[in-house]
This record gives structure tokens, C-alpha cells and sequence, in this order.
């Protein structure tokens, strides 16, 4: 199974990519947004999921569409679901769900899920959500 995965946060990003690979899960990490990720996203039609944190340095988004970086990861969902019809997890610190009740309803192949999460449990999300 392939992944990717976009977090600013590389260090605890890494720690948990070490042990998803102990489940047979190899990561591709990116710390920032951009055409880079467009293009591996495109490039690599065997992703089975995105792992996109909520929170991160605007990178090719306008600075007003993320709210100064604060929420980041709706605009560039929004972007990659233009040609990736997998599912895509929210990983964040943020608590509140309220940013994603919209996509949520529309999207059958969306999570969203407070840090910190276990390996397993990311697994168990994807799984329901590829049997969708």
C-alpha cells in the first residue's frame, strides 16, 4: 500500500511513517504544498490514500484562501480531489469539525482525525473508507 503524506510537522510525521512501514505502508512526505506534490499525485496513480494536515505554511495557495496558514489543508484538498478520487485524511490538532461539515456530506472518501492517531487506526479509517 502507498501513501502520501503533507505535514509541516516533519519530525512527528517521521516517527509515525517508521511505523506505518512496519505495516507494509510506504510513505512519500512533503512538508509544503506545491507543484511537486501535484505532479508525484499524478504520477502515481497506485496511492491508495492521502494523509493532508489542516495547518501548514501556504506554499503556491494565496495567503488570504488559507487564513494566514490556519487552514491550509481545505484549499488544498479542494485541489487535490481535481484528480485524486481516494481517500484523504485530515490529521490535525485542531478540535473542532465545524471547518468540515461540507465537505464531509459531499465526500465519502473523506476523514478528519485529531493528533495523535495510532498506525492501526489509520488503517482501520482507510479500510472503511476504500470499502465505500
Amino acid at each position: 500500500m502507498k501513501a502520501i503524506w503533507i505535514d509541516d510537522d516533519k519530525l512527528r510525521s517521521e516517527n509515525l511513517i517508521l511505523l506505518f512501514e512496519l505495516y507494509g505502508v510506504s510513505i512519500k512526505h512533503f512538508c509544503i504544498y506545491d507543484e511537486n506534490v501535484e505532479k508525484y499525485i499524478k504520477l502515481n496513480t497506485d496511492t491508495s490514500f492521502i494523509i493532508l494536515d489542516l495547518m501548514m505554511p501556504p506554499g503556491k495557495l494565496e495567503y488570504k484562501d488559507t487564513n494566514g496558514g490556519d487552514y491550509t489543508g481545505i484549499p488544498v484538498y479542494k485541489e487535490i480531489r481535481k484528480y485524486f478520487n481516494g481517500p484523504i485524511i485530515f490529521y490535525t490538532v485542531h478540535r473542532s469539525f465545524e471547518k468540515f461539515k461540507d465537505l464531509e456530506v459531499s465526500d465519502h472518501k473523506l476523514a478528519y482525525l485529531t493528533k495523535p492517531k495510532s498506525p492501526e487506526f489509520f488503517l482501520e479509517i482507510v479500510g472503511s473508507l476504500l470499502s465505500k
